[in-house]
């Protein structure tokens, strides 16, 4: 965390609703939202930036945490002091046959 940090999150919160809000696609939130992730734990996850559809917002009334996962969550990563930023390219997996 940190200023960097905050810099890139307002910055996707920007482009994200820049692109959510005239399509009518759903919400997006700050690092302040809260997603309760389990019904009956007291485990809420708070992204820097979420997404969350518009259909599923429609469906709640929105006082207090969100009660499920956001559609997109967000966290802007610190780049190491030192060493690769990744830790190897992604894998995409084997396409399916049937």
């Amino acid at each position: 965390s940190g200023i960097r940090n905050s810099f890139v999150a307002v910055n996707v919160i920007g482009e994200l609703r820049a692109f959510v809000k005239p399509r009518s696609l759903g919400s997006v939130s700050g690092a302040d939202g809260g997603y309760r992730l389990y019904p009956d734990r007291d485990t809420v996850l708070s992204p820097e930036v979420g997404f969350v559809s518009a259909k599923r917002v429609a469906a709640l009334a929105l006082l207090g945490f969100f009660p499920a996962a956001p559609d997109l969550p967000v966290e802007a990563v610190p780049p190491p002091e030192s060493g690769p930023r990744c830790p190897g390219p992604a894998r995409r997996p084997p396409p399916c046959r049937g």
